[in-house]
């Protein structure tokens, strides 16, 4: 620990001259406050634009000393249409994306050492409420919104456990574009490109005196890059709000997401080397019904008072139908698995933002309270013989695998305070009170015969964390925080029936820790930095190891392996040359650099076959790096992606014949992306996976595999966009 403390201290030192060629930006800051009513439109969007990283205090929240970041989307260059991850976070150190869905309907995001499966290791959010089947007891993203339609996604590590939840990978909340200040405003964006994929979105906005609205539909529908993965998908939202009074808004979401997409299977080893485009199953289809309700009261009394309330549900479900066996058996064409979930789900947050004068300085106190009830519907059978998307059980009210019902309540009380010590210094502790109650109740078979279960889990517990910011300079705040983490039974692996995972039915909740030390800064858009320290304890940690049963067939088991713990840095580094020459200047040259490392070993386990090995799902290095040329209203960017080897289970085997298990090999991916806007048109295109790489990020254990999932081979896509808007 002598020598970490030491490198943290070199790497702050070396960091620290870059201050002296600094302006000071907090004075112009308060200037462009003050002029702020005097703004025209497009500057205040353009000013938007430069955040990079949350403010200390946003609405009712406080993200004082935490490690945040905001992906702007209006100033990205990317692939919108197809969600496409690694060119969304590209600035976002030390995610761990998965390329297993190029269609973007399911986002994977993993992080020091987290399963990236689903992103369900992170918090997920709209607009500030839950979008997942259950944030605690199943929280699996089935639903990412369409990016199109929103303004930015924020990001929150780790720390955000004591105001968000418990996750140990922190928030990832997606933003809705806001409207804008003229009656009506429509949007329309139509895309194309390989595999027959078609892209179209229509968005409509407007604010007409106390009343303002933005609603989108997104349609798309894609071949895929293998046979048998056609896609058809929907997509709608719309959000209305009125203003009852300056202090006073009342706003009323609906959200809605359905799709059904054909899954290719999952392949072996050989199967990927001889082709990585082939197809082992024609019979295989997941499709979800998503449908999610808002209700959200603000009111400001003063202006160091805020209170907001959101009531939230979401009426759901999941359909995983097909061949599930092993990638090295054929199917059978047999009577397909199908697996069938049914969410219905309400919870309410409300929170109160207090600030007050401590000396001459502003503090901070933010409270919250949240309830949620959920209830979920599991149930496992036989679905037809067929080829088509048949989400019909052979025999609904006679199960051959399970039917549950899963209960879960969920009381949380926050609390978290912005001490300011000095106007550069500040402390803030916060604290976290769970209650937790999951009921389980269904019954499963084994060679035919029906085992009732009944089970109910109880938690009451404290999280902990303190948050500490110097700003040392305007171009240098040191931030530090430490947040205890944790981590509910996943419904699923309490009862699942499927041939390449087990699991243990003593399996417990996960518990654990949080911490970061970095020192970030940024001047307008000439550049920006944020370099960290980072590590993550996780006891008990729920992991695979691979076992053998009696008739040699090898298989995950999933139990509390171990602890573990990650050690790292993540940094990112991005400089304009131009704009650092002359700060008014038409073009734009900017060079970024996002590295990752990250040492993560598991520790003090009783199972001497793992003790010492690297956490699955850990790769050592991950870099992004890129250049972005700019030009008035043109502007096309170049990236790079490299990420180290991975392992897939707590073994670390190499391979498995299955293919379930196995290394991820080191691969790398180059894109390409251009746009061009005149006026109220807008032209763009994307040329994804340059050097037509073969890779794969995953290996399966279930659908859409199991087996490995090949990555897509090189595409391209056109994007064409219209902006009407009346001149009032």
């Amino acid at each position: 620990m002598k020598n970490f403390s030491r490198y943290i201290v070199i790497v702050l030192c070396l960091l620290m001259p870059v201050s002296v060629f600094a302006q000071d930006i907090d004075s112009i800051v308060r200037q462009l406050d003050s002029i702020q009513n005097t703004l025209n439109e497009v500057t205040i969007k353009a000013e938007r634009m430069k955040e990079i990283r949350l403010k200390s205090v946003e609405g009712t929240v406080i993200f004082e000393g935490k490690k945040t970041e905001i992906v702007d989307l209006s100033k990205l260059q990317a692939n919108l249409a197809t969600n496409n991850g690694r060119q969304v976070f590209n600035r976002i150190a030390g995610l761990n994306v998965w390329e297993s869905d190029a269609a973007g309907m399911q986002l994977g995001i993993g992080a020091r050492g987290l399963n990236p499966n689903r992103s369900a290791e992170f918090n997920i959010r709209q607009n500030g409420y839950d979008i997942t089947a259950d944030a605690i007891g199943y929280p699996d993203a089935y639903f990412t919104p369409p990016l199109e339609g929103m303004d930015r996604v924020e990001i929150v590590r780790g720390a955000a456990s004591l105001q968000f939840g418990t996750q140990f990978g922190g928030l990832i909340n997606f933003k809705t574009h806001q409207p804008i200040d003229k009656k009506f405003q429509l949007t329309t964006q139509l895309t194309g490109g390989s595999f027959a994929t078609v892209s179209s979105f229509t968005a409509i906005e407007g604010t007409y005196k106390k009343f303002s609205y933005y609603a989108y539909y997104q349609y798309k529908h894609t071949k895929g890059w293998r046979p048998n993965s056609k896609l058809n998908a929907h997509s709608a939202f719309i959000n209305l709000t009125y203003h009852i009074s300056p202090k006073v808004s009342l706003s009323a979401e609906y959200t809605h997401q359905n799709y059904v997409m054909q899954q290719p299977g999952g392949l072996t080893d050989n199967q990927f080397k001889n082709d990585p485009r082939q197809s082992t199953r024609t019979r295989n289809w997941f499709g979800i019904n998503w449908n999610i309700p808002v209700v959200k009261l603000e009111y400001f009394p003063k202006e160091n008072l805020r209170w907001n309330t959101i009531l939230f549900g979401l009426i759901g479900s999941r359909n995983a139908l097909g061949f599930l066996s092993y990638a090295n058996r054929n199917d059978d064409f047999k009577n397909r698995d199908l697996i069938k979930d049914k969410y219905k789900n309400f919870g309410m947050e409300s929170r109160f933002l207090y600030q007050y004068k401590m000396g001459k300085d502003t503090s901070s106190l933010s409270v919250g309270v949240r309830y949620f009830h959920g209830f979920t519907t599991k149930q496992q059978g036989l679905g037809s013989d067929a080829s088509d998307a048949d989400f019909d059980y052979l025999n609904p009210n006679n199960l051959e695998n399970s039917d549950y019902h899963f209960y879960g309540n969920n009381i949380a009380l926050s609390a978290e305070n912005i001490f300011k010590i000095t106007p550069k210094l500040s402390i803030t502790p916060g604290v976290r009170l769970e209650f937790l109650l999951t009921d389980v109740n269904g019954y499963y078979k084994a060679d035919t015969v029906a085992y009732d279960d009944s089970r109910k889990y109880k938690r009451i517990f404290p999280l902990f964390g303190v948050g500490i910011s110097f700003k040392a300079h305007h171009l240098a705040e040191v931030y530090a925080n430490i947040s205890q983490n944790y981590r509910g039974i996943n419904y699923t692996d309490l009862r699942i029936n499927n041939p390449n995972v087990r699991v243990d039915p003593n399996i417990k909740d996960e518990k654990g820790f949080n911490a970061d030390i970095g020192i970030r800064g940024k001047k307008g858009e000439q550049f920006n930095y944020d370099v960290n320290f980072f590590t993550l304890y996780y006891n008990k940690k729920v992991g695979s190891i691979q076992q053998v049963d009696s008739q040699y067939n090898i298989y995950r088991f999933k139990t509390n392996i171990s602890n573990s713990r990650s050690l790292g840095v993540e940094s990112f580094v991005e400089v304009d040359i131009v704009k650092c020459i002359n700060e008014n200047s038409d073009f734009g040259t900017s060079l970024f650099s996002n590295f990752t490392y990250t040492n993560a070993l598991y520790i003090k386990s009783q199972n001497k076959q793992i003790e010492g090995n690297v956490v699955e799902f850990a790769p050592q290095f991950i870099f992004r790096g890129g250049v972005r040329f700019k030009y008035k209203d043109f502007a096309c960017s170049w990236q790079i992606s490299t990420v180290s080897k991975q392992f897939t289970d707590a073994t670390n085997a190499k391979y498995a014949s299955t293919a379930v298990i196995g290394e991820i090999p080191h691969y790398y991916v180059m894109d390409f992306n251009a746009s061009y806007a005149y006026k109220w048109f807008k032209f763009s295109c994307s040329v994804n996976n340059l050097s037509n790489n073969k890779y794969f990020t995953r290996r399966a254990e279930s659908y859409p595999g199991p087996g490995i999932i090949p990555s897509d081979g090189i595409s391209a896509f056109g994007t064409i966009a219209f902006r009407w808007h009346t001149k009032e």
